[in-house]
């Protein structure tokens, strides 16, 4: 039996998921520069020393609820094997579930709020490019499967696909939805992609 007043692990633990999953909230409604750790505590009630105790700035909180945020979206992604079709057909399915994660209206949302606060805040941005990196990963798997570097050919795929309309539908240039328009062009440049890797170089020292 514990002391009085002095939270058995568990509940500490639950304390602490509680608090990430309020910050996460926060964070998407008013952005890193709004969110401050006396609301924060209001409205879960407890003491600000309870989360200071747990996260000592602002920035390590930001990148729990980002962390967490991406494995309950990002991870929960259906999961990617290799199989006997083109490669191409492949790394298109890997796209389009991107697409649509990204070009989900809250997504870009969130996309838009935090780029308007990284020049302000640059410790949130490798919480942002980590978030990115975790799902840009997931053509890891076919690229390897077919000799390619996936370290390298990933951010290309990436480059040529998916960032362009999440900028696009960030600056309300694109819609925020994955269209036959979409599907055409990420078709495209996957095939464009391929061919590249086929080609050798044309350039020389």
């Amino acid at each position: 039996m514990s002391r009085r007043g002095r939270p058995t692990l568990e509940r500490s633990e639950e304390l602490t998921e509680r608090i990430v999953a309020v910050a996460i909230e926060m964070f998407l409604e008013k952005g890193f520069a709004e969110t401050t750790i006396d609301e924060l505590a209001v409205r879960l009630g407890v003491a600000k020393r309870s989360l200071y105790s747990r996260f000592p700035t602002k920035a390590e909180l930001f990148r729990a609820a980002a962390n967490s945020y991406a494995a309950s979206r990002i991870d929960a992604l259906p999961p990617v094997e290799p199989d006997d079709r083109p490669p191409a057909e492949q790394l298109f399915d890997v796209c389009v579930v991107l697409l649509n994660y990204f070009l989900h209206p809250d997504i870009i949302a969130m996309e838009r709020r935090f780029l308007a606060e990284a020049v302000r805040f640059p410790q949130i941005v490798p919480v942002l490019e980590d978030v990115r990196l975790r799902a840009m990963s997931r053509l890891d798997v076919v690229l390897s499967s077919i000799g390619a570097d996936p370290e390298v050919d990933a951010q290309i795929l990436w480059d040529l696909v998916v960032g362009p309309r999440m900028r696009a539908a960030a600056l309300g240039l694109y819609p925020c939805a994955v269209t036959d328009e979409t599907l055409a062009l990420a078709r495209q440049r996957i095939a464009l992609f391929l061919a590249a890797r086929r080609e050798p170089s044309s350039c020389s020292n």
